[in-house]
């Protein structure tokens, strides 16, 4: 069941993020920063973001039974980008529920509120590499654009990026 999600899915939508990039970020990020990842910290914040959302950054939730197992965040391209494009800023799954399609269902359903919002785009980054994440991406129709993008800001290593872009 995806749903939209609630200030009360603060602690488990940090908890998935710091499991999911600590399970599948172990190549291209740091061991000493992936360990360092607390799904406290700035969780007011987030707790605030979702009680507050809008077109510039909502959040969907995947549950299974009564647990949030996956989560995505659409929103506001974070880059210069014409004005009816939007950027899947996030969608990370928990990792003892991986292979299990939740990624596959917030995918679809980030393009259909794209679609329902009147973008004409969607568009993400994804780490270079990151064979799971492309193979979703690549199965709901995204294509790789020409851009790339190479940062060291949050983990202090180089991080690859590709570009994807979904025409609605």
């Amino acid at each position: 069941m995806i749903r939209d999600a609630v200030s009360e899915d603060a602690e488990a939508i940090s908890s998935i993020r710091v499991a999911a990039w600590q399970a599948a970020y172990g190549n291209f990020m740091p061991a000493d920063f992936l360990k360092s990842l607390d799904p406290a910290k700035n969780i007011d914040q987030l707790r605030t973001r979702l009680s507050n959302q809008s077109a510039e950054f909502f959040v969907k939730v995947c549950q299974r039974s009564n647990d949030v197992a996956a989560f995505s965040i659409l929103g506001s391209p974070r880059y210069e980008s014409n004005s009816r494009t939007v950027e899947l800023w996030a969608l990370n799954v928990l990792p003892v529920a991986w292979g299990n399609g939740f990624g596959r269902l917030l995918t679809q359903n980030a393009i259909e509120c794209a679609r329902s919002a009147d973008f004409k785009i969607i568009e993400l980054w994804c780490i270079k590499g990151n064979t799971a994440a492309e193979a979703v991406y690549a199965k709901a129709g995204f294509k790789p654009t020409a851009l790339d993008r190479v940062s060291s800001e949050l983990t202090g290593q180089p991080i690859h990026e590709t570009n994807y872009a979904l025409h609605l």
